[in-house]
């Protein structure tokens, strides 16, 4: 069970690239690829040799996950992330990742029989989910905080170029 987190942290907005399509042509592989990405995200969360990986939590819902680092550390979700597609790839699908950071907040709420809540806003958050969009299928993009004080975001270098990309885009 994810623990709650509040703070200032990364968060990164994975998609499933080309989910809608698949679900128009073949609701089959559409399911299949649901179960490629669910499983995929289990499978790095319970990897024992992955230790580093418990820095990251993870919801999966629909066709997106949203992760987050609960060190704080870009490397930390850097790596979750890299592994992540490397595995999606392997099994023939591409993801588009944004990485943002800035405050966010994840909190557990009731559990009923026919309902299961989760609380989950910041500015990291909406900054992933809505700059989604900029990323290109295969990619992880971290983007540029809005803030002016960017040396209160840990693990950058200097430089004033801030967006740029971890995995090249990859042919299906």
């Amino acid at each position: 069970m994810l623990e709650n987190f509040n703070g200032k942290t990364y968060v990164a907005f994975s998609d499933l690239c080309g989910f809608k399509q698949m679900m128009n042509e073949n609701r089959k592989k559409a399911v299949k690829a649901l179960d490629c990405l669910y499983e995929s995200v289990y499978d790095i969360q319970n990897d024992e040799d992955r230790l580093r990986m418990t820095h990251v939590d993870a919801i999966a819902v629909s066709d997106c996950v949203v992760s987050w680092v609960t060190n704080g550390q870009l490397d930390t979700i850097v790596e979750f992330l890299s592994w992540f597609h490397s595995r999606m790839i392997k099994k023939g699908y591409l993801l588009r990742t944004t990485i943002a950071y800035d405050a966010f907040c994840y909190q557990r709420r009731l559990q009923l029989r026919n309902l299961q809540k989760a609380y989950i806003e910041g500015g990291a958050y909406i900054s992933a989910y809505l700059g989604n969009d900029k990323a290109e299928p295969g990619m992880i993009i971290l983007l540029d905080p809005d803030s002016n004080n960017k040396s209160d975001v840990p693990c950058i270098p200097k430089s004033n170029v801030w967006k740029w990309q971890l995995c090249k885009k990859t042919k299906n």
